[in-house]
C-alpha cells in the first residue's frame, strides 16, 4: 500500500514524505507515516466556523476539492474506506486534502472488501449489511460530509445504545433482538433513493443542484451512485472556486491550530 500511496502527486491527496516502524510498550510495532502539515481538518473547521451556516461558494469548494482528489484516487484503483471530516484537512489558504489512509485499499473494478466498518455516520448502506465496500461506498461518505457542511452537524443521528446507527426513518427499518439493533437487508434492497423533498425539508440553506447532487451521491443502491468522476461535471461545480476565501482575519485563531513544524505524523496500528 506504500507504494500506492506514493502514486498519489495530486494537490487534494495528503503526501507521504516519509515512512517509519514505531515500537509501542507492548512490543507491538506499527507503522508511522509523515505527512504535509495542513493547519486544520474539517471536523474542527466545521465546528470553530464562525458563521451559523457556511457559506455556498466554501461549500462548493471544498466538495469541489474532495471529489476531485477521491476521484484520483480511483482512478488508481485505491479506495479509501473510512472518509469523514476529520480526515480531511483544510489550509489557511482554503486547500482541501484526503488523508488518513489506514483502511484504504486497492479494489479492482468489480471487488468489494469486507469486514471494514469505517465510521459510523459516514458508512454507506452496504457496509451496514456486511456486503462489502469499494468506490461507490466513498462517493456514500463524501455524500454525508456534503450535507454536514450545509447543517454544521452530523447528517445522521447516532444514538448511544442504538447500534449501528438511529438513521431516518425513511432510509432502514430496524428491529431489536436481545439487546441489539438491526437492520432490514430487504427494505435496503428495494429503496431506490432519498426523495428530493427530503433533502428540501431538512437542509434548507441547499439549492436544487445541491439537493440534486446530494440524491444522487447518497443513492441507496451502490451500482447506481454517481461517481467521483461523473460528480465533478454536475452544474452544483459550475463557477467553482480554489482554494476559497475566507476572512481569516476573523477566524484565524479559532480555525488553525499553531504548531511549531510543518510535518504531521499518523501511525498505523495493526489489527
Amino acid at each position: 500500500m506504500l507504494r500506492e500511496l506514493n502514486r498519489l502527486p495530486h494537490k487534494n491527496i495528503s503526501r507521504m514524505l516519509h515512512h517509519f516502524v514505531v515500537g509501542f510498550d507492548d512490543g507491538t510495532l506499527n507503522l508511522a507515516i509523515v505527512l504535509n502539515y495542513m493547519q486544520t481538518d474539517l471536523k474542527k473547521f466545521i465546528k470553530n466556523y464562525p458563521r451559523t451556516t457556511l457559506q455556498r461558494e466554501i461549500i462548493k469548494s471544498i466538495m469541489y476539492q474532495l471529489m476531485d482528489g477521491l476521484s484520483y484516487m480511483h482512478s488508481l484503483k485505491i479506495v479509501h474506506r473510512d472518509i469523514k471530516p476529520s480526515n480531511i484537512l483544510v489550509s489557511e489558504t482554503g486547500m482541501v486534502q484526503l488523508s488518513d489512509f489506514g483502511l484504504a485499499k486497492v479494489i479492482l473494478d468489480l471487488q468489494v472488501v469486507n469486514n471494514v466498518k469505517g465510521s459510523m455516520l459516514y458508512s454507506a448502506p452496504e457496509v451496514f449489511a456486511d456486503r462489502g465496500s469499494n468506490r461507490a461506498s466513498d462517493v456514500w461518505s463524501c455524500g454525508c460530509i456534503f450535507a454536514e457542511l450545509y447543517l454544521k452537524r452530523p447528517f445522521f443521528k447516532r444514538s448511544e445504545v442504538d447500534f449501528p446507527v438511529n438513521c431516518f426513518p425513511i432510509m432502514y427499518e430496524k428491529s431489536t433482538v436481545e439487546g441489539v439493533t438491526l437492520i432490514n437487508v430487504k427494505t435496503i434492497d428495494h429503496l431506490e433513493t432519498i426523495p428530493l423533498d427530503y433533502f428540501k425539508e431538512n437542509i434548507r440553506q441547499s439549492n436544487k443542484e445541491a439537493r440534486y447532487l446530494l440524491q444522487l451521491m447518497l443513492h441507496c443502491q451502490k451500482a447506481s451512485r454517481i461517481e467521483a468522476k461523473k460528480a465533478l461535471s454536475q452544474q452544483f461545480f459550475k463557477k467553482v472556486q480554489v482554494p476559497f476565501k475566507i476572512d481569516w482575519m476573523n477566524a484565524r485563531h479559532s480555525l488553525c491550530e499553531v504548531r511549531p513544524h510543518n510535518l504531521m505524523i499518523s501511525v498505523i496500528k495493526d489489527g
